[in-house]
């Protein structure tokens, strides 16, 4: 689970693991850029089938799909995901993830400094408060 996200970001339930199957043979069927398919698609068909779901689960059971090796070289862009079979367009995506992983860790660092920041002059007015 992601602190502050525990709602949507909790493990797995036994329904979602019968989704993630269901997820996992549709995308084996369909190998390429052209065949992408978007979260809202997919919800989309889910629902029509009577599962319930939402975006941010469908991401979680994706996520769940890939790490486990349960779909190998599945891929997403800004329109959807895709099994790719291009070491260029893997390559690639490891690349967009690089950059994502190094923009979040310097949200964090500027983050943390702005916490020092803060606690330094709370620190201070305290100390003048005491006087």
């Amino acid at each position: 689970m992601i602190k502050g996200f525990e709602d949507i970001t909790y493990e797995l339930t036994s329904e979602e693991l019968v989704i993630a199957d269901v997820i996992k043979e549709r995308l084996l069927q369909n190998i390429g850029r052209e065949m992408i398919v978007s979260n809202t698609r997919i919800c989309k068909v889910l629902k029509a089938k009577g599962y319930k779901v939402t975006g941010p689960r469908v991401r979680k059971i994706l996520n769940y799909l890939r790490t486990s090796d349960r779909i190998k070289m599945l891929i997403a862009n800004q329109k959807g995901y895709y099994i790719t079979t291009s070491i260029v367009e893997m390559n690639d995506y490891i690349d967009s993830l690089t950059d994502r992983i190094r923009a979040q860790e310097h949200l964090k660092a500027a983050m943390q400094q702005q916490l020092s920041e803060h606690q330094r002059a709370q620190q201070i007015e305290l100390d003048f408060k005491s006087k």
